[in-house]
């Protein structure tokens, strides 16, 4: 939890500053040693974009596995609730071992985060 808060403080700090990050997953953090002390690093924010910026369909780059509803139907509308999403995706798979939505095809993925509620970590992973 303390590496998952260490990602949302680094959102919270892009979001202040009126960036985007756009591709928050387990791939664009990394883990330092910190003075002898474990902390993640957000990182690649190369396609990262200011909050209001407008973008075109034709320029959208996601990783389907962890981007939000939102991105798939109004990139107009998009704003730093979506980089919450994929950091929630990020924490779910970080629990679970898998991330929230695993059909197979990309268009699959893309109708569940739209219309699917998210599985229960409990299910997949029960407290013992």
């Amino acid at each position: 939890m303390r590496l998952i808060s260490d990602v949302a403080r680094a959102l919270d700090y892009a979001h202040a500053q009126g960036v985007l990050h756009r591709d928050v997953k387990p791939h664009n953090t990394l883990i330092e040693d910190f003075h002898g002390q474990e902390r993640a690093v957000l990182t690649d924010f190369g396609i990262a974009r200011a909050l209001d910026d407008t973008i075109t369909a034709s320029a959208v780059n996601i990783t389907f596995a962890y981007a939000a509803p939102e991105r798939f139907t109004d990139a107009l509308g998009v704003d730093h609730r979506a980089d919450v999403y994929s950091l929630g995706c990020t924490l779910f798979q970080l629990l679970t071992g898998r991330t929230p939505f695993t059909t197979g095809s990309p268009a699959a993925v893309i109708y569940d985060h739209l219309h699917s509620p998210p599985p229960s970590p409990r299910e997949l992973r029960p407290i013992r």
